[in-house]
């Protein structure tokens, strides 16, 4: 019978349920003793109560009957409803951290999206979407001890220890998950081993000791080509090679290298100490050959400034001494020629015998002797 009552529409609310559609109005729903009254009671127009069938009156009766008898449980399920929509609504949003980028994944397909990159940063995306993160910044990889085992151009192999740093380019993470998904690290790791390694033959043990900035310069070279599939360039100065352990055998055979060339080393500059010391003597005696020769060299020209000094002195002499008979001469006006030559025969003699004789001249043009 109840699946044949008609929907009412009135000014009320209108109650669904799966087996009838009535208009209800508030104040019947709480009191229908009060409804009925009020309705009656009206004196605009007729009562629209009055028009109602019987049938209609039994359907709004039980549902009333059902509303007082069940509200505990509709309250109930309001809560309930309330409190998931609380729940979920935090649980909608995704955070990304300030070190992080990432994708946004479907948890229920596991589909992920790659053709946006999301920043840090509070999202709203649902409860079914998580973040699948990448590093942001550089990301460190320690190889130590037997992690990497090389060899040199000789085939003797020996362990290196390093350090270096990478950075995923945000513009290729979508390759990069696409080909390699979440194990992108390891498999960097990998290939960053293999091509260190397959770099070791090149060189001999001698440059690994000797040159190491060509040994590093080449490993970096190898590792950009080597990781272009990844979208990774490793600067030079992200690249530090700690330590490189040789075996025991290795180090002795190296000592005794470098304690024979230390011997040898000795061995010329103490050649080249004797020839240092010989070529010293050799121009000690030289300077002091020259020396002397300096020496009788000055003696000899001292005497011979000491007899030049000498004969100028008696040509001065002799000069002066011409000079003072001339003016003799002239003074005693002697110009007969035979007692010029007697008066020169008194100065000869007075020079010869150093005489302390002394010629005078007198105001009357005597000479006394």
């Amino acid at each position: 019978m109840r699946n044949n009552i008609p929907s009412i529409q009135d000014s009320g609310s209108t109650y669904r349920s799966r087996f009838v559609q009535i208009p209800i109005d508030l104040g019947t729903v709480s009191d229908p003793v009060r409804s009925t009254t009020r309705t009656s009671s009206r004196s605009n127009g007729p009562s629209r109560s009055n028009n109602l069938t019987e049938p209609e009156s039994d359907s709004r009766s039980d549902v009333v009957n059902f509303l007082k008898h069940h509200k505990v449980c509709l309250g109930t399920c309001g809560c309930i409803f309330i409190f998931i929509i609380i729940l979920l609504v935090p649980l909608s949003f995704s955070y990304v951290d300030y070190d992080k980028n990432a994708f946004k994944k479907n948890t229920m397909t596991n589909k992920v999206n790659t053709d946006d990159v999301y920043t840090n940063g509070r999202y709203f995306w649902g409860i079914n979407y998580r973040p699948v993160t990448f590093p942001r910044f550089y990301n460190k990889i320690e190889l130590r001890g037997n992690d990497i085992l090389i060899f040199s151009d000789n085939g003797l192999e020996f362990s290196i220890e390093c350090d270096l740093f990478y950075k995923l380019d945000p513009g290729n993470l979508s390759n990069i998950f696409t080909k390699f998904g979440n194990n992108y690290h390891s498999r960097i790791v990998d290939e960053i081993k293999a091509s260190i390694k397959n770099t070791g033959p090149q060189y001999s043990v001698e440059k690994y000791i000797l040159n190491m900035s060509v040994i590093h310069k080449a490993i970096v070279n190898n590792l950009n080509h080597d990781l272009s599939d990844f979208h990774i360039f490793i600067q030079p100065n992200m690249f530090f090679i700690l330590r490189i352990v040789y075996p025991s055998s290795l180090k002795n055979k190296f000592l005794e290298t470098a304690i024979q060339s230390l011997e040898n080393e000795k061995s010329i500059l103490q050649r080249d100490l004797d020839l240092i010391k010989k070529v010293t003597e050799k121009n000690v005696t030289n300077i002091r050959a020259n020396v002397t020769v300096l020496h009788n060299t000055g003696k000899a020209e001292a005497n011979l400034n000491l007899q030049m000094a000498k004969i100028k002195s008696k040509a001065l002499i002799k000069n002066a001494s011409y000079i003072g008979i001339e003016s003799f001469f002239e003074h005693m006006n002697i110009q007969n020629v035979s007692a010029r030559e007697e008066i020169l025969q008194y100065f000869s003699v007075l020079d010869n015998t150093n005489s302390s004789g002394k010629i005078l001249v007198g105001d009357i043009g005597t000479i006394v002797v």
